[in-house]
C-alpha cells in the first residue's frame, strides 16, 4: 500500500514493544498521541512487521499521511510524552548514531585524561592507513569528501564519564565516547570505523590497559545504550510522563495525570 504525505518513524519509549502482541495497543496510543499533537483527521499510524529473515520484528511505528508542517512539529521536539505512551520521533533514514562505544577499568574521575588517551590512538599511522583502505574503492572526489568527513567526525570526539559501581558499591567509573554522527552518511563506513575504533587498545602507564564496549548497557527507559535504567536523563525533567528509573529518585512528576501530550528536548 502506498501512502501520501510526509512519513516518520514513532519509536516507543519501555520494553512494550519488544513483544509484538503489544504492538495492536501501541499502535493506537501513538495514533491518539499524534492526532492531538497535530490535530490531523488524516494521518494514519502502522505497526512494524516482521521481516521473513529477520531474527524478531522492529519496534518502530510508521506514522504516515503527515503534512510537511506536521512532520516539522513532530520533528522539532524529537521526544513525546504522554501519561499513555512516550515516544521518539525520528525520519526514515536517521542519521548514524554520536554514540560509539565505551570505555572501561581506568581508575580516574579527571575526564581529560581519558580524551588524551584516545586522541593519541585516534590521530596515529594505522588510524589513517584504516582511513586510506576505507575509502580507497571509491572514486577520487567521493574518495577526498569521504576521507574529509573522516577526519571531521574524528576531530568531534567527545568523552564523558558515567559514575558506575561494581559489587560492594565500589565506584568505577565508565568513559563513553562520542563523535558527530551527521558527519558520516554511509551506514557501512560509520560501522567499519566505530569496530576499527572500538578495537583499538587504549591505555597510558598511569591507568594501565582498559576493555571497550560498544553496548556496554540497555536502558529499560528510552532503548539507550549508553547508560543504566537508573541514569537515564529523561526521567530527571520536571513533569515528565514517560517510564520511570528505578529506584525513583529526583524525578519530579507532579501534575502530569491528565495532560495531553508532551514536548522533550
Amino acid at each position: 500500500m502506498q501512502y501520501c504525505g510526509d512519513k516518520l518513524l514513532a519509536i516507543p519509549f519501555d520494553g512494550e514493544a519488544n513483544d509484538p502482541r503489544n504492538h495492536k495497543t501501541i499502535k493506537g496510543k501513538i495514533f491518539a498521541a499524534v492526532a492531538k499533537i497535530t490535530q490531523s483527521e488524516s494521518i494514519g499510524v502502522s505497526a512494524p512487521t516482521q521481516s521473513p529473515k529477520a531474527l524478531c520484528t522492529p519496534t518502530s511505528f510508521l506514522i504516515h499521511d503527515l503534512t510537511q508542517e506536521q512532520s516539522t512539529t513532530l520533528l522539532k521536539c524529537k521526544i513525546w510524552s504522554s501519561p499513555n505512551i512516550t515516544f521518539c520521533i525520528s525520519g526514515l533514514i536517521p542519521p548514524c548514531l554520536d554514540f560509539l562505544f565505551s570505555i572501561k577499568g581506568f581508575t580516574t574521575l579527571i575526564t581529560n585524561n581519558i580524551s588524551q588517551i584516545v586522541k593519541e590512538v585516534w590521530s596515529d599511522l594505522k588510524t589513517e592507513e584504516f582511513i586510506l583502505t576505507a575509502t580507497g574503492n571509491l572514486l577520487e572526489a567521493k574518495k577526498h569528501a569521504a576521507e574529509t568527513s573522516i577526519h571531521h567526525f574524528i576531530n568531534s570526539m567527545q568523552v564523558s564519564h558515567l559514575d558506575t559501581k561494581t559489587s560492594g558499591n565500589t565506584l568505577l567509573p565508565c568513559f563513553n565516547l562520542y563523535a558527530d554522527g551527521h558527519l558520516i552518511t554511509n551506514d557501512g563506513l560509520w560501522l567499519s570505523l566505530r569496530d576499527f575504533l572500538a578495537n583499538r587498545p587504549y591505555s597510558s602507564l598511569m591507568q594501565g590497559c582498559s576493555i571497550t564496549e560498544i553496548s556496554p548497557f540497555h536502558c529499560g527507559v528510552c532503548h539507550g545504550v549508553d547508560h543504566p535504567r537508573g541514569l537515564c536523563p529523561f526521567t530527571s525533567i520536571k513533569g515528565w510522563n514517560g517510564p520511570q528509573a528505578r529506584p525513583r529518585t529526583n524525578v519530579c512528576v507532579k501534575g502530569s495525570k491528565g495532560r495531553g501530550p508532551s514536548p522533550h528536548n
